[in-house]
């Protein structure tokens, strides 16, 4: 009986020690590597893989880890193919719809399966709204949204990383983000906000200062949009104390004093 204990307990040993490979939609055992997504390349397989039943937090490449944000979530935004170099963009968020903001990176792959991480301090889409292309001559850009009215867009050229500001003030919204900003003020301003607050006009100029009082999803949606080229504060203003108070907002209007659109 004591001999059985032993091996038993040698057996539990081994096993509680050993790196298990699942997939993510398998059990979670203890001490695991969970593969959410595999991106093939030219050189090999990435591996988005999170640890210890967590989140994906890492890359691996052909079995060894290339890449990882401990605590964060990792991910793939995108595959291309530079010459003889293969690159993909990844992506890491801290998670949650009151945590729009991604900091992005590219993983370089050389045919002698090398790689490099290619970054800056800058390459960050403040609202999660990325739009990639690739021209003819190789070079990737990333659409990184607005901030304050102006566009931010990042540029990779072989391994060199830059990252731009494109001017768009004096221009307008367009009608499907305008559309967008309307429905969401009509929804916070004219429904909820009777059950958070009586003071319409205190409530607006406390929204503009933190965000305190709409849920997360749709403060996060408000700052993304009201970045944008052509939005105007004081429309946008007047617009949620009309709902707020029980008034209704006409869309053209709207379009004209919140969004530029004549």
């Amino acid at each position: 009986m004591k001999m059985k204990f032993i091996f038993l307990a040698l057996m539990f040993w081994l096993c509680s020690s050993y790196t298990n490979f699942v997939l993510a939609d398998e059990p979670c055992p203890d001490n695991n590597v969970a593969v959410f997504q595999i991106q093939k390349t030219r050189f090999g397989d990435a591996n988005l893989v999170g640890f210890d039943c967590l989140p994906p937090s890492a890359i691996m490449f052909n079995g060894k880890k290339v890449f990882e944000n401990s605590g964060m979530y990792v991910g793939f935004e995108g595959y291309f193919q530079q010459g003889n170099i293969d690159v993909l963009l990844l992506s890491t968020n801290s998670g949650g719809s009151g945590t729009p903001d991604v900091t992005l990176s590219f993983l370089l792959i050389s045919p002698d399966q090398s790689t490099r991480i290619v970054s800056n301090p800058e390459f960050i889409s403040k609202f999660g709204d990325i739009r990639t292309h690739q021209d003819n001559q190789g070079r990737i850009f990333v659409n990184l949204g607005f901030y304050e009215g102006h566009e931010i867009v990042a540029e990779l050229d072989g391994a060199y990383l830059t990252i731009r500001t494109i001017s768009k003030q004096g221009g307008s919204m367009n009608l499907n983000s305008c559309k967008e900003l309307y429905d969401l003020g009509e929804q916070v301003c004219g429904g909820t906000l009777e059950e958070q607050t009586s003071d319409c006009r205190d409530y607006v100029t406390k929204f503009e200062q933190v965000a305190i009082l709409w849920p997360l999803a749709a403060a996060g949606a408000f700052h993304r949009l009201s970045n944008m080229p052509g939005f105007k504060k004081a429309g946008y203003r007047k617009a949620c104390v009309s709902w707020c108070t029980g008034k209704p907002v006409l869309y053209d209007e709207f379009k004209k004093l919140t969004c530029s659109i004549n």
